[in-house]
């Protein structure tokens, strides 16, 4: 069997189940995806974005196309939700599909710079806890 969609959407306040967020579990839903299928992830994250950013890093490794829904220019640095948007085929979304005042969307070489310096998130490396900025 595969799916058209699979969503991740797991964390408890401020803590993240780490096990959930690593290469090795985004390779594992995208064999249960259909090869035009996308995985959806929420993730909080706040201040330098660094979970969110790892996040990304993470399931570039994984699938060709990514995209972030990130809060709008100016919202709060403290903890907000992202989505992120993963598949191996091309993704129909652009940055100018949201309202700028509802949101940014993250293609391309955006994403690119968006993820810059963040290190993917294994098994074997999975700080999620430490990553996720805390006020």
């Amino acid at each position: 069997d595969s799916y058209d969609v699979a969503v991740g959407d797991a964390f408890g306040s401020l803590s993240v189940p780490w096990h959930l967020a690593t290469v090795e579990v985004a390779e594992e839903l995208a064999r249960a995806l259909r090869p035009e299928g996308i995985y959806l992830v929420n993730v909080i994250d706040g201040g330098e974005r660094r979970l969110v950013r790892a996040e990304t890093a993470t399931l570039a490794e994984v699938f060709a196309n990514v995209a972030v829904i990130a809060p709008p220019p100016g919202a709060s640095s403290g903890p907000a939700n992202h989505v992120l948007v993963a598949s191996a085929a091309p993704l129909a979304l652009t940055p100018d599909d949201i309202p700028p005042e509802d949101g940014v969307v993250l293609t391309g070489e955006d994403v690119d710079a968006f993820v810059a310096g963040a290190r993917a998130l294994t098994d074997d490396f999975a700080p999620a806890d430490q990553l996720l900025t805390r006020r």
